[in-house]
């Protein structure tokens, strides 16, 4: 578990700290301290502005985007109403020529396998 990149190992020490610091006692008080903090701070101004902020800043993006993304949905109804001739079965991509491979062909490595297997059982001198 990770909560604001503090670990579980991490959040025990924290609380362990505090207890041997603070006592058992002034540790609850400080808690219920730094919850109402919290709790305050969420209904302030100025975590609403932050949120209003947050929640601008996503619109923006998406009202930059727009709804044609950049034109993407233009593009793919251009390709989609292209003519692919002769070829259309092969996908959207044009087949290569066909080339020779430089690698050994499969008899010529079993060849090699067989060969390599014979060297080695024979009886060395």
């Amino acid at each position: 578990m990770r909560f604001l990149g503090i670990g579980t190992l991490e959040l025990g020490l924290i609380i362990l700290l505090g207890l041997l610091l603070v006592g058992p006692v002034d540790m609850v008080r400080m808690a219920g301290k730094a919850g109402l903090f919290l709790r305050q701070f969420k209904e302030s101004d100025v975590w609403r502005s932050i949120q209003g902020s947050q929640r601008s800043i996503k619109r923006m993006g998406q009202e930059l985007i727009g709804d044609d993304n950049f034109g993407l949905d233009s593009i793919r109804k251009e390709i989609g109403a292209m003519d692919l001739g002769a070829g259309a079965d092969r996908g959207p991509f044009p087949k290569l020529p066909d080339q020779k491979s430089s690698a050994p062909s499969s008899e010529a490595a079993d060849a090699a396998v067989e060969k390599a297997a014979d060297k080695s059982t024979e009886p060395s001198s």
